[in-house]
C-alpha cells in the first residue's frame, strides 16, 4: 500500500496525464519531449489493440530509459496478463477502464500502483472493499461531468478520482480544481504536438 500512496501523491502533483496512443516508437519519444516542455510529466500508454501490444511494450520500455522523470502508466489494462506486460516493460502504475479484482490483486502482489475504472456507486464500494480510494472515473462527461462528481462527493467524501473521457482544454481547469479530482487524463494534451 505504501507504493500506492506514494504514487497517489506523485499523480496529484502532476495534475495531468496525457494519453499517448502509440503509432511509432519515434513519434512517441518525440511526443514525450514535447509534453515535458509543456509541463506535462505523466503519460499513459494504452493497450487498446492487440496488433499494437508489442509496440506499447517497446514504447513503455524506451520512454522509461530515456525519460526517467516521466510518470509512466500502462493503460486500458483489462486483465492481469496486460498488467504483467506493462509491469515487465517498466510501467510505474496501471490504469484500467473497469474494475477487475484479479488485476487489482495481481498489481497488489507486485506492489504496482493501480487505478481501476469505475462509474457507479456499487463499483466504488467494491473498490473501497479492495482498499482503493483513488480511482479512474470513466467516461466522466458521458455521466454528467462535474455535476456527477458533486453527487459522488456526498456518499464518498474520501474518494478521489483520475477523471477521463471528454476532458479538453476548455473544461480541464474546472475538473482540476474540483475537490475530489486527483488528476485529469486525456489525449487532448497532445493536440498541437506535430513533428
Amino acid at each position: 500500500m505504501k507504493a500506492q500512496l506514494q504514487m497517489n501523491e506523485k499523480i496529484a502533483s502532476a495534475k495531468k496525464i496525457a494519453v499517448l496512443q502509440v503509432s511509432t516508437l519515434e513519434d512517441s519519444l518525440f511526443a514525450c519531449e514535447e509534453l515535458l516542455k509543456s509541463g506535462v510529466n505523466a503519460i499513459e500508454i494504452p493497450y487498446r489493440n492487440q496488433e499494437f501490444f508489442s509496440l506499447s511494450d517497446s514504447c513503455i520500455s524506451e520512454i522509461k530509459k530515456r525519460f526517467p522523470e516521466i510518470l509512466l502508466g500502462g493503460a486500458t489494462v483489462i486483465n492481469p496478463l496486460l498488467a504483467e506486460r506493462a509491469f515487465s516493460s517498466g510501467a510505474d502504475f496501471i490504469l484500467s477502464p473497469g474494475l477487475n479484482e484479479e488485476t487489482v490483486l495481481w498489481c497488489r502482489e507486485k506492489k504496482l500502483p493501480c487505478y481501476p475504472g469505475v462509474i457507479t456507486p456499487s463499483e466504488i464500494e467494491n473498490a473501497l472493499r479492495l482498499e482503493l480510494s483513488v480511482l479512474k472515473l470513466f467516461p466522466v462527461e458521458n455521466f454528467g461531468g462535474i455535476s456527477y462528481l458533486k453527487t459522488l462527493k456526498g456518499p464518498f467524501p474520501d474518494v478521489k478520482f483520475i477523471v477521463s473521457g471528454g476532458i479538453n482544454f476548455e473544461n480541464e481547469s474546472e475538473y482540476e480544481n474540483f475537490p475530489n479530482v486527483l488528476a485529469v487524463s486525456g489525449s487532448y494534451l497532445l493536440k498541437g504536438i506535430k513533428k
